[in-house]
C-alpha cells in the first residue's frame, strides 16, 4: 500500500491534535482550608481542621463534560480526640466521610453529596493532634448554554463514619460510630469557581413550527426560522425572526362554507427582536407587519370578490411576545415550546372586504404556540 509523504500527513496530524486540545478540560488546582465543630462520643463536641485539594477547570464550554473531579481531604484531628480514642483502646482508624456540597449558578442550584473514604490511620503512640486523610471523587457534570457565567462549588457539612480499631483488628468498645460536623459560620465555603462560556458561535437558528388562533376558530399555521444572539452574561439576547408565509382560511358561515374568506398571510419584521434567556427560560419580542395577499370572497368555493391590487396589511405592527410556558423549560442544545397572546390590529387597504376583515380578525387574545429545535 503506497504511503503519504511526510508533508502532507503533517496537516492531518496538526488538525487532529488541535481536535484532541480542543475537546480536553484543562484543570487547575484549587484548595480551602475551612474550619468544622465534631460531635463525638465520651468527648463531645471537638474542633476539626480540615484542608482539601483538587484539580478543577478554570473554563467549560457548554456541553462539555468536566470529567470526574479527584478531591483530598487531610483534617486534623485534636490532641482532645486522640485522648477519647485512646481511652477506649483505639489503635487505628478507618472509615468513610459523606461530604456536603453544592453547586449553584446561572440556571443551576444542585445539591451533592461526595462520598470519601477514609485512609486507615494508625493513632500516634503519645497524645497530640494528628493528621487523618480521605479522598473521594465526584460524578462528571456537564453544563448548558443556559448556564453560561460563573458557577460556584461550595463546601459544606460533614458526616463521618468512624471505624475505631485496637491493635488485633476489632472494634474498641465504642464501636462504628457517626459524627456529624458543621461548618463554622464567617467562612467563604467557595471552593472553586469555574465559568460556563458561551459556544464558539454566540448566534444560534433555531427552526420552528406551530400555530396561531386568532379569534378562538381561525387557524394560522406557522413556520419559521429565530436566529439568537446572546451576551457574554447569557442573559439579554437579540437576533432575527423570519415567518414564512402562510394560508389563512376563515369560515364567515360555516354550514358547508357557505361564506369564506381566504387569502396568502405574509410577514415584515418591525424594528429590533429583543429578549432574555435565563434559568431554562426564554422570552422574546419581535413586531412584525402581517399582509393578506390574494384576498378572496368565496361563496360556496367560487370567489365573488378579490383583492389583488391593494395592500392589505396591518395599520400598526403587531407585537409579538413568546415565552417558555410555566412548569417547562428551554434548552439551547433541543429547543423547546414557546407560547403567549397578541392582539390583532385592525387591517387597512383592504377594499370593499376591509370591514369583514377586521370583523373576523382584528382584536385581542389570539394565541400563539411554536416549538423550537436546534437548525441541522
Amino acid at each position: 500500500m503506497a504511503s503519504l509523504p511526510l508533508n502532507r500527513l503533517y496537516p492531518v496530524f496538526l488538525a487532529a491534535a488541535i481536535l484532541m486540545m480542543a475537546r480536553q478540560v484543562v484543570a487547575v488546582p484549587v484548595n480551602a482550608s475551612l474550619e468544622y465543630s465534631c460531635v463525638f462520643p465520651l468527648i463531645e463536641e471537638q474542633p476539626l481542621s480540615v484542608e482539601i485539594t483538587a484539580d478543577m477547570p478554570e473554563i467549560i464550554a457548554p456541553g462539555q463534560s468536566t470529567g470526574a473531579f479527584q478531591i483530598q481531604a487531610n483534617a486534623q484531628v485534636s490532641a482532645e480526640s486522640w485522648n477519647g480514642l485512646s481511652f477506649v483502646g483505639t489503635h487505628a482508624l478507618a472509615g468513610k466521610v459523606e461530604a456536603q456540597s453544592s453547586i449553584s449558578g446561572q440556571g443551576v442550584d444542585l445539591p451533592l453529596t461526595l462520598p470519601m473514604t477514609i485512609t486507615d490511620k494508625t493513632l500516634p503512640d503519645e497524645i497530640g493532634a494528628f493528621t487523618v486523610a480521605a479522598s473521594g471523587e465526584t460524578p462528571p457534570l456537564t453544563f448548558t448554554e443556559a448556564n453560561q457565567g460563573e458557577v460556584n462549588i461550595r463546601v459544606g457539612d460533614l458526616i463521618m463514619l468512624l471505624q475505631p480499631r485496637d491493635g488485633n483488628g476489632n472494634p474498641t468498645g465504642l464501636g462504628d460510630f457517626e459524627s456529624e460536623c458543621t461548618l463554622m459560620p464567617g467562612q467563604d465555603d467557595v471552593l472553586h469557581t469555574l465559568t460556563v462560556t458561551g459556544s464558539n458561535n454566540t448566534e444560534q437558528d433555531f427552526e420552528f413550527a406551530g400555530e396561531s388562533l386568532i379569534k378562538e376558530s381561525v387557524v394560522l399555521p406557522l413556520e419559521g426560522m429565530l436566529q439568537i444572539s446572546r451576551t457574554a452574561a447569557g442573559s439579554s439576547l437579540s437576533g432575527k425572526l423570519q415567518l414564512e408565509d402562510s394560508s389563512i382560511d376563515v369560515s364567515i358561515i360555516r354550514f358547508f362554507k357557505t361564506l369564506s374568506l381566504d387569502a396568502r398571510a405574509s410577514f415584515d419584521t418591525v424594528g429590533e427582536l429583543g429578549g432574555t434567556v435565563s434559568n431554562g427560560n426564554i422570552a422574546v419580542q419581535q413586531a412584525v407587519s402581517m399582509t393578506l395577499n390574494n384576498l378572496r370572497l368565496k361563496v360556496f368555493g367560487f370567489p365573488i370578490s378579490q383583492n389583488n391590487d391593494q395592500s392589505c396589511t396591518t395599520g400598526e405592527p403587531v407585537a409579538l411576545s413568546l415565552s417558555t410556558p410555566a412548569g417547562e423549560s428551554f434548552d439551547p442544545l433541543t429547543g423547546g415550546r414557546l407560547t403567549g397572546k397578541y392582539t390583532l390590529p385592525a387591517f387597512a387597504g383592504c377594499g370593499v372586504m376591509t370591514e369583514l376583515v377586521n370583523l373576523f380578525l382584528a382584536g385581542p387574545d389570539n394565541t400563539l404556540n411554536i416549538m423550537m429545535s436546534p437548525q441541522s
